[in-house]
């Protein structure tokens, strides 16, 4: 996956089509730039199934299973995907002194007004 914020898997896309300039009389009023179509996968291209994982640096994993076919007319895929990180540790003990959290561990503080 690219990030967290995007929530299909980049593995999934056959192509991406980029068209330049103003399309919202086709596409709708968002479209005021471009448009980026993204073309995924067809389950036939997948067959019966796909299964993927990576490992990187900071104890990163990312894991896909996949499966897709064609039954009669109609083309199908199922994909589940999950990623993983640790991040890296970071200080900065002129900023936050004795602050070594993880990037991404939560921190709730309660503040009460009076």
């Amino acid at each position: 996956m690219a990030g967290e914020s995007f929530p299909l898997d980049l593995d999934l896309v056959e192509r991406i089509e980029i068209i330049r300039g103003p399309g919202a009389s086709m596409y709708g009023g968002n479209a005021l730039f471009g448009v980026i179509n993204l073309i995924t996968r067809s389950g036939e291209s997948i067959g019966r199934a796909e299964l993927a994982a990576d490992v990187g640096s900071q104890d990163a994993v990312r894991l896909r299973a996949s499966t897709g076919g064609q039954s009669g007319e109609l083309n199908w895929l199922v994909s589940a995907s999950g990623f993983a990180n640790q991040g890296g540790r970071y200080e900065f003990p002129d900023v936050a002194p004795g602050d070594s959290r993880m990037p991404g561990q939560a921190c709730f503080e309660l503040y009460t007004l009076k």
